[in-house]
């Protein structure tokens, strides 16, 4: 019934059941989430999707050639997250975020996507597997690919970051450069100037000197 609502926009959030763990969605393996694995479940005039849940079962995507704006939510919290071999099907898709997801296990399908806007969100306080991952390193596969050249908005929080990726300085066209609240951060590219950055934003940073521009 859903599939044929015209739908543009849709946000979707899961109660807990447990009335002391509010702020909690339902497991993945709850039954009321089989829906997710169904690709032909969600209207294909959706052009932006919300998860406000954990762990989503990313199939319900695989069959939405408007999608161009993508939430994704939690991953890694109920259960290991790999990025699917399809998703850089997903040729209409321009912003994408995430939390906690490992970066290096999603720049190799993201680097082939023409995406304008990218957010990462690493919190150990909620995943203690990405307690000592630094993401300075990951992106540097965005470099020389469809990702990296369409890159104008970059957000990446982690408290665990102390330099920012040096590989920034090699996207073209970045303009909006997000590492606030990664509070270890120290170190910024000596190239960063040469962007053509509008906004930069270091706010709960540990930057104390910007690059010459």
């Amino acid at each position: 019934v859903l599939g044929a609502v015209p739908l543009v926009e849709l946000c979707i959030h899961y109660a807990s059941e447990d009335r002391d763990r509010c702020f909690e969605s339902l497991h993945y393996t709850h039954p009321c989430r089989a829906w997710e694995s169904d690709p032909g479940v969600l209207p294909r005039s959706i052009e932006v999707l919300t998860f406000g849940a954990d762990d989503v079962t990313l199939e319900c995507l695989r069959d939405l050639p408007r999608l161009r704006e993508l939430h994704l939510g939690t991953r890694n919290k109920q259960r290991h997250d790999v990025a699917p071999v399809w998703f850089r099907e997903l040729t209409s898709l321009r912003r994408f975020e995430v939390c906690n997801a490992v970066p290096a296990e999603w720049a190799s399908q993201l680097r082939c996507m023409r995406l304008e806007a990218v957010t990462f969100i690493l919190d150990p306080l909620f995943n203690i597997e990405i307690s000592d991952v630094d993401p300075s390193d990951d992106f540097g596969l965005f470099v020389d690919a469809p990702c990296g050249d369409s890159l104008a908005e970059f957000r990446l929080q982690s408290s665990v970051m102390l330099r920012a990726p040096a590989c920034l300085c090699d996207f073209p066209h970045l303009r909006h450069l997000d590492l606030s609240s990664s509070e270890e951060l120290t170190e910024l590219p000596e190239n960063l100037g040469r962007l053509p950055l509008v906004v930069l934003n270091l706010n709960l940073t540990n930057v104390r000197d910007l690059p010459v521009s």
